[in-house]
């Protein structure tokens, strides 16, 4: 794909965020047959909403008011359904209320919890047991040694996202905000129990609808705690909702998928946020080893092409796992997180898009540039912050003559300041010694590298440089080898970037760096 018409298809892009918002609010998307997906819902939506549930890699009326409107625009059906109308759920918006003691300050309240009770007697009698915290109320019929541990994952999960969003508006009667869960391994009989409305659609993996939440049981328990905070993440926006507005999809299931992507350390303190270290720990989530495989073959997604998807084409796999690595990047980037965060103040349509276009406009080019890069080189452990390219311009060098710059081996890309114009030759030279890890004897390297290990098919520590121009968001792509003190032919006009070939996911234990002279020839 053409490097500058996907600059201009972004740029294109973000004055329309619109059009990549959910059209209605109470959309049903379907997972289909394909191996895992997301939940797909909007925040802040019309109303409380039903939503798919991520799947993992490998009944009666319960009592709660539901208004059902007939759509023909979302949701997913197959074969000769296909043209069928797929119900959608509603409710009101949350309402606005005035404080007597200021006539015009109006005071939100968050939308109502219309949470059913149910006999907690007549349901033991059928397995299914009641598991409760401050933030949970956990319907299950798992082993309770398992149902047990789960409740205090969202109750941690509630205080991070309080921090990161800031606090839900007050509820009008003034209580605290629960959940309701429903994990499934039998699922027939909770339809039997009326523990599912008659107007919930029939879902693969999961759905939530306003404070409550369904999933049928995963193989794998980590997956099964994924799936329960993606769904409680939305449970948490839906009640944070502003008015009839929607946010992108892209947002709302990449939020979703970045909180519930955890870990528990080894003093026993649940981590969100985390970028997947190991497949062992995080069993059936796949994310990372899908982004790979579609990199390979040519069909990573493009910034513009991930904002464009609207919630009733957003029911594949790659957009989900695309989802959440783009939030992933801006969440954990030294230069982007701080304006990425400040998005999640705005809670309705106008102030998200006007917020995302200012974030986002100025930035354009260098977000697609190592948008490209991060896809490409994602591998479980990869450290954001370490290689992160920091954008600086460069400065053109008189004929004969040379500057010298040092690398350090513990950041990527780094830029070198100069200028290289197109055409022109370059003699780049390098020395100096770099430490790779700290181990028993740990790894020294030259510019040259070391041959006992290889990242991306060359040594170790070896030297690389690329050429970045905005016209060409894929140049770190096509790096050179600069180590060898040989000739460099600049291909494009544009600024000099050189670093130290390692593992993204193993800098953190580097040290040293390269010194590097680059000289134009006469």
């Amino acid at each position: 794909m053409n490097s500058g018409r996907d600059r201009q298809r972004l740029s294109r892009t973000l004055p329309l965020v619109s059009s990549c918002l959910a059209l209605v609010a109470g959309v049903v998307c379907g997972c289909g047959d394909s191996p895992p997906a997301a939940t797909s819902s909007s925040w802040p939506p019309q109303s409380d909403q039903a939503r798919p549930t991520p799947p993992a890699e490998t009944g009666s009326n319960d009592g709660d008011s539901l208004d059902i409107e007939n759509s023909t625009s979302h949701g997913r059906v197959t074969g000769p359904a296909r043209d069928k109308q797929v119900p959608v759920l509603r409710h009101s918006a949350a309402p606005l209320d005035r404080d007597d003691s200021s006539p015009t300050a109006p005071v939100r309240y968050r939308n109502p919890d219309r949470r059913p009770e149910h006999n907690d007697r007549r349901l033991i009698e059928f397995g299914i047991r009641r598991f409760e915290s401050a933030r949970l109320r956990l319907y299950t019929d798992l082993d309770p040694r398992v149902a047990e541990t789960l409740p205090a994952f969202v109750d941690e999960l509630y205080e991070q996202l309080v921090r990161y969003f800031g606090p839900l508006p007050p509820d009008r009667f003034g209580t605290e905000f629960q959940l309701t869960g429903y994990i499934m391994i039998d699922k027939p009989v909770f339809e039997q129990l009326g523990l599912l409305p008659e107007a919930l659609p029939d879902f693969p993996h999961g759905r939530h609808f306003g404070y409550r939440f369904w999933m049928n049981n995963q193989q794998h328990d980590y997956y099964r705690r994924h799936l329960m905070l993606h769904e409680a993440v939305h449970c948490f926006m839906t009640a944070a909702a502003s008015g009839d507005s929607l946010l992108p999809v892209w947002y709302l299931e990449g939020m979703a998928e970045l909180f519930a992507t955890h870990r528990v350390d080894e003093d026993g303190r649940i981590q969100f946020r985390v970028m997947p270290h190991n497949k062992e720990d995080f069993k059936g989530l796949g994310r990372i080893s899908l982004l790979g495989r579609l990199n390979r073959t040519g069909d990573s997604m493009s910034i513009d092409e991930l904002l464009s998807v609207s919630a009733a084409d957003f029911i594949q796999l790659r957009h989900y796992a695309h989802a959440w690595a783009f939030c992933h990047l801006l969440s954990h980037h030294p230069v982007y997180n701080t304006a990425f965060r400040e998005l999640g103040t705005h809670t309705d349509h106008e102030g998200f898009t006007e917020a995302f276009d200012q974030f986002v406009s100025p930035v354009a080019d260098q977000l697609n540039a190592e948008w490209n890069v991060f896809c490409a080189e994602l591998v479980d452990g990869y450290d954001v912050a370490r290689n992160a390219i920091e954008f600086k311009g460069g400065m053109s060098l008189a004929p004969g003559s040379s500057v010298t710059v040092n690398v350090a081996a513990g950041r990527g890309w780094q830029s070198s300041g100069l200028l290289l114009d197109r055409g022109t030759r370059y003699r780049i030279q390098a020395t100096g010694r770099v430490r790779l890890a700290e181990t028993t004897k740990p790894w020294i390297s030259e510019p040259p590298g070391i041959t006992f290990r290889y990242n991306g098919g060359r040594p170790l520590g070896q030297l690389h440089a690329a050429i970045y121009s905005a016209e060409h968001d894929r140049c770190f792509h096509d790096a050179q080898i600069a180590a060898l003190g040989s000739v460099f032919n600049a291909q494009r006009t544009g600024t000099l970037y050189l670093r130290i070939n390692d593992a993204p996911s193993e800098r953190s234990d580097n040290s040293g760096h390269y010194v590097v002279s680059v000289a134009r020839d006469e």
